[in-house]
């Protein structure tokens, strides 16, 4: 019986050849091979894995890299309050650190420039408004209203001494162009932040 089993499973299990002619074995060292233009070594490969990992804009990066500037150049002098003479030159040098800079506003000079300025605008502004409505009632000065031309003429037929619309025009342009530059200027002082009590009283 035993026997018989035996023989079943042989019967049963396939054989293979153990052989294989020339041309198999052929085809099978062609495949495990890579193709000769892929063959490289181990350094190279892994060098070409380094740089396919590095980002684009380093190794673009590489191609500005400026060359070293001689050291007299990049050398910074800096002043010591030692070597700076007494007086102005020492406390500017100790107003160089960011937190002694502490310098006046002079808020309250501002405040009367701006206010004479004004004044005196408004001044003009009333002059430049009389002669208007003395100059509409004119029939020989009312054209002067719509056309510059006609103001113009009249500026130059008129007496030295005499007011005219564009002397006061000249004058008003050049205060109001005076009065918003340091409106504007006082306004981005009075903006700066204010020193700490310890650094007010520190200098």
């Amino acid at each position: 019986m035993a026997a018989q089993i035996e023989m079943s499973v042989q019967e049963r299990t396939p054989s293979f050849p153990n052989t294989c002619t020339s041309q198999d074995s052929a085809t099978l060292n062609d495949a495990q091979s890579p193709p000769p233009e892929y063959s490289e070594t181990v350094e190279q490969a892994e060098s070409r894995t380094d740089d396919a990992r590095e980002p684009l804009s380093w190794r673009l990066l590489g191609l500005f890299k400026s060359e070293k500037l001689p050291d007299e150049i990049t050398e910074t002098e800096v002043r010591s309050l030692e070597g700076s003479q007494p007086g102005y030159p020492h406390l500017a040098t100790l107003k160089c650190e960011q937190s002694f800079m502490l310098y006046r506003g002079f808020s309250w000079v501002h405040a009367r420039l701006i206010m004479d300025l004004q004044a005196k605008i408004a001044y003009l502004e009333k002059e430049l408004d009389e002669l208007d409505k003395s100059e509409a009632v004119d029939p020989d000065t009312e054209r002067r209203l719509c056309w510059v031309e006609e103001d113009m003429d009249g500026h130059k037929r008129a007496a030295a001494s005499e007011r005219t619309r564009q002397k006061i025009l000249e004058e008003l342009r050049r205060l109001v162009l005076e009065y918003d530059e340091l409106l504007i200027k006082a306004k981005k002082l009075a903006s700066f932040q204010r020193p700490s009590d310890r650094d007010y009283y520190s200098v």
